[in-house]
């Protein structure tokens, strides 16, 4: 029995699951830094204590990540007699390049999606709109400003880059598509994931089988975000809409999603600290594209 232990984000525990259905006799702990604060003195122990009983370390979390977070470099885990394989950090903004997560403060501001928000409904916030006015700004011209159309090319550059530089191939993923292969802008559907056991397996030297059963997908209770009509139409994709939609729970229109943006505002913004547009660049450009076009 091989013990792995994989070190990553929201994804972290998606990839064990596939990793332990692709390879039988392999067992896999996920460490994720979802929720984690730096310098966590347990988390980082429950993680040096899950490392003792391991051989493989999957290493999702960038080299930013392990240093903000006090994590182990590579260099030091096969000091320790580990292999360490790479995979990649997961964040693909070619469907969604509206969405995005709202920090003010080193919180995150609560929304219709939880801490998911449109860039453009923050940004009309942000600058005083009102809200049938920001729900106007849905549409193909805006898109086009944004940049909201080459975003797809952006993101298949990108995730060439990056899974290239840990060995990995992208090429299923930078083919055309018919759906999008992402819930939201950070959670994949199953299919990258086992995309991802799969190479990550090979590049260990271990055998991929075919799974006995297949894993659930931890990560679609998040909720999938919606992919705007018209870059559905510029795109060739389908399953376009306006509705942020979670299983067994009532979809949120467009209309709640810019409402619950200026609500969780409203309350972040109460501080008096002014929002930080360097944390989120999406929404700075939305704000210039109102001042300049819209006010």
């Amino acid at each position: 029995m091989t013990v792995a232990c994989v070190i990553g984000n929201c994804q972290a525990q998606s990839l064990a699951d596939w990793l332990e259905a692709l390879s039988p006799g392999l067992q896999a702990h996920a460490f994720s830094l979802t929720g984690m604060t730096p310098g966590d003195a347990d988390a980082l122990s429950a993680l040096d204590a899950m490392l003792d009983g391991a051989e493989l370390v999957v290493m999702q979390a960038r080299p930013t990540h392990r240093a903000r977070f006090g994590l182990p470099e590579p260099e030091a885990l096969e000091a320790r007699g580990l292999r360490v394989v790479a995979a990649p950090w997961i964040l693909f903004r070619g469907f969604h390049p509206d969405c995005l997560h709202l920090f003010h403060g080193g919180q995150a501001v609560p929304g219709a999606a939880g801490p998911l928000h449109s860039a453009l409904a923050a940004a009309a916030a942000l600058e005083g709109l009102p809200q049938n006015r920001a729900l106007s700004l849905f549409n193909a011209y805006t898109y086009a400003r944004l940049g909201y159309f080459d975003a797809l090319a952006a993101a298949q550059a990108t995730m060439d880059d990056e899974w290239r530089a840990l060995g990995l191939d992208p090429c299923r993923w930078l083919a055309p598509q018919a759906r999008p292969f992402m819930h939201t802008v950070n959670h994949p559907v199953p299919a990258v994931i086992e995309d991802v056991a799969r190479q990550v397996l090979a590049q260990a030297g271990l055998t991929a089988t075919t799974p006995v059963a297949t894993p659930p997908d931890r990560l679609l209770p998040g909720g999938i975000w919606p992919l705007y009509p018209e870059i559905a139409e510029r795109l060739g994709l389908e399953d376009a809409g306006t509705a942020y939609r979670r299983p067994g729970m009532p979809d949120t229109s467009l209309e709640q999603t810019v409402a619950a943006a200026y609500a969780g505002l409203d309350i972040a913004l109460a501080d008096g600290a002014p929002f930080d547009d360097t944390l989120a660049p999406a929404v700075a450009r939305a704000r210039a594209f109102i001042r300049s076009e819209v006010r």
